[in-house]
């Protein structure tokens, strides 16, 4: 699914998003309040899945 406005593209999740992605996941900071940060490995899986 896509969905692109002018500013901004909402779409799903591709295998080559690994790396972006994991500068997200892999940050305590930002995963503070859900669970601890996922190595590259762990978010290569949650994409996997999805």
């Amino acid at each position: 699914m896509r969905l692109e406005t002018e500013r901004i593209v909402i779409r799903d999740f591709l295998p080559d998003d690994a790396a972006d992605l994991q500068e997200i996941f892999g940050d305590a900071e930002t995963m503070k309040n859900c669970e601890p940060a996922y190595d590259l490995e762990k978010t290569t899986r949650f994409l996997r899945r999805r």
